[in-house]
């Protein structure tokens, strides 16, 4: 007996939407948390499938380092094992007017969030499409075969 015709589980179209979409609210946080002057963050976002035997495996989104670092509050002479210590330097400054040298960056949280987000988002995407196709199939095989056998 031929196999009827099953319905293809096609996620590519899916997940390219949700990496550009991705790609927009990210640049919208760093528009809202005013992170780089020059652009070249904004600019610096790509995004790629990457497809093993037809189905999509993985997606990238890329950016520039410097867009971590600013997530983290360091760069520009802050190496991220000194944070705490600058921390502790600036305190001793404002409260105490210790004489101690210590650089203005902070942190700006905005990558951990909205990534989060947005996986959960493909999640819940993914899980949609493929539970349709799913149901679309069973009942196309319900629909094939008149009789039915169920072993207890």
């Amino acid at each position: 007996m031929a196999a009827p015709n099953k319905r293809p589980i096609n996620v590519q179209k899916e997940v390219d939407a949700w990496a550009r979409i991705t790609i927009d609210r990210f640049q919208k946080v760093l528009k809202q948390k005013k992170i780089g002057k020059t652009g070249a963050l904004m600019k610096s976002f790509t995004r790629q499938l990457q497809l093993k035997n037809g189905d999509v495996d993985a997606v990238l989104i890329t950016f520039a380092m410097h867009g971590r670092f600013r997530d983290m509050g360091v760069g520009r002479g802050l190496k991220a094992y000194e944070r705490y210590m600058n921390k502790g330097n600036q305190v001793a400054v404002k409260s105490y007017g210790a004489k101690l040298n210590y650089i203005h960056r902070g942190a700006k949280r905005w990558f951990n969030k909205p990534k989060m987000a947005e996986i959960y988002r493909l999640r819940e995407i993914l899980a949609k499409s493929v539970g349709d196709a799913v149901v679309t199939n069973v009942h196309d095989d319900l629909s094939t075969y008149t009789s039915y056998r169920v072993n207890l």
